[in-house]
């Protein structure tokens, strides 16, 4: 059937390639932003979980890396790929669903849309893991209603496994499941599968298991108080509102209204979707009245749902005009965005003169296999990339954030203070009284060096060369 609404297949298709090349073309220009290199910093240091979240982010990423090398490519394409595949599982779950045209079309506003391709590849995060094997999830999900296929249970199960390695939240997918089971198949209740399954999962998420028991289940109770920072209810609905306009824009309207309208349809599957969506909604609707401050990103996973269902309406209530409008917003937005982080910019510019000021620190004031201690978690995974042996930095006890650095830095630390590390170079992008004072207390017999003279638009760089 042709959608008169929709782009047709060749131009969807088109639009596809032209977007992936895009993509492509920005990894070799783009600067990581701060929590990249934190993250790129987890995958040299591979472990069952972390302090501040899950492990799959960490294994990805060093795959990149071992075939990209240590370099800006392999993290932006890392972020890229996710976006692709995400968008390959979107356009099969179409499929499954509805036709071609749609799928395509679904594929397409997912790569295009503009919150999506801002924190999913030019800020990468865990979420980048997480919507993929959500979406693949789904699918998997999907397939076995369709077609009614034992392996996709399997298959299901272990996609659900994996994301919840990416990302703890991917429990709420579990719960859409249950309750899409409990009101419209509660027949697979009684499925063997379906147990046996859960314990797949349960299996392909041990390690995270086994890492929080002996860390006193510090990554879960970090996660249930990471944003829990909003003063009132008020101010965190007032944030989350906003936020869920930005993630979900047009596509939320759509959906309502094709939910009111469009009753054709009686597959399980489309009930599913909507379940999925208005449950992830829900969820934060109800952590922000409990004054967690709510990200935009964490709408993503509904956004994947969202898509598919947005488009499908449209095709069914001949909305051309909104599908162009859309269409013509993301492309724009798209392209903007790209531009924008691709070209030389105040931020950019900086990126680019630390990177030149991190091998004058390396040449001039820091030898090789030297410890090197900073002040707080972003200066310790941009320096960590930077130098050109990518040492591991290590944060000073004073650090105002705990995160992964601080169980990295607590050995030496522990080291420092029975004097057994002879000499410490501290190194601050800037200079501050306060912070100087407690470095010579806590490292003692310190001496400035030469600050770094400023390149551009780049910020100073003290040293302080410490001998115990």
């Amino acid at each position: 059937m042709i959608h008169r609404a929709l782009f047709s297949e060749k131009t969807a298709t088109a639009c596809i390639f032209s977007s992936c090349f895009m993509f492509i073309l920005a990894s070799f220009f783009l600067y990581p932003y701060t929590d990249t290199y934190y993250y790129w910093d987890w995958s040299r240091h591979l472990a069952l979980s972390y302090y501040d979240g899950p492990p799959m982010v960490a294994y990805l990423l060093r795959g990149y890396t071992v075939f990209f090398g240590n370099t800006f490519f392999a993290l932006n394409f890392f972020g890229a790929s996710m976006l692709f595949i995400t968008a390959f599982f979107i356009y099969k779950i179409g499929l499954l669903l509805f036709d071609r045209q749609i799928a395509l079309n679904a594929a397409f506003l997912w790569l295009v849309g503009p919150s999506l391709n801002s924190h999913l590849f030019i800020r990468i995060t865990y979420d980048a893991p997480f919507c993929l094997f959500w979406a693949s999830t789904l699918y998997f999900v999907v397939k076995y209603l369709e077609h009614q296929k034992t392996r996709d249970i399997y298959w299901a199960g272990g996609m659900i496994g994996l994301m919840l390695l990416s990302k703890y939240i991917g429990i709420i997918l579990v719960l859409a499941l249950f309750v899409f089971i409990l009101f419209r198949r509660r027949s697979l209740l009684f499925n063997k599968h379906i147990y046996f399954s859960m314990l797949l999962a349960a299996c392909l998420f041990s390690p995270v298991l086994i890492w929080n028991a002996g860390h006193q289940w510090t990554s879960f109770l970090f996660q249930l108080k990471a944003h829990s920072y909003c003063t009132s209810s008020f101010v965190a609905m007032k944030r989350l509102l906003s936020r869920m306009v930005l993630s979900y824009n047009f596509l939320f309207l759509v959906c309502v209204i094709g939910l009111y309208k469009v009753r054709a349809t009686k597959k399980d599957s489309v009930l599913l979707l909507n379940i999925t969506w208005i449950l992830v909604s829900l969820f934060f609707l109800t952590c922000a009245f409990l004054k967690d401050d709510i990200l935009e990103n964490y709408f993503f996973p509904g956004l994947i749902s969202l898509v598919l269902l947005s488009v499908y309406y449209i095709a069914a209530l001949r909305l051309r005009k909104t599908f162009l409008l859309i269409a013509a917003v993301y492309l724009c937005r798209f392209v903007l965005l790209l531009i924008h982080h691709s070209l030389p910019s105040p931020y950019g510019g900086t990126e680019h003169m630390l990177f030149a000021l991190s091998h004058i620190l390396e040449k001039q004031y820091i030898p090789q296999h030297s410890v090197i201690m900073v002040p707080d978690w972003e200066t310790a995974a941009r320096l960590s990339f930077w130098l050109k042996n990518h040492p591991t930095v290590f944060v000073s006890p004073w650090s105002q954030r705990a995160n992964q650095y601080a169980e990295w830095s607590q050995p030496v630390i522990n080291t420092i203070q029975i004097k057994k590390i002879p000499e410490v170079f501290y190194v601050d992008f800037q200079y501050q009284p306060d912070r100087i004072h407690s470095v010579k207390g806590f490292l003692h017999h310190c001496a400035a060096l030469q600050p770094l003279a400023n390149l551009g638009d780049s910020p100073r760089v003290f040293v302080y060369r410490c001998r115990m």
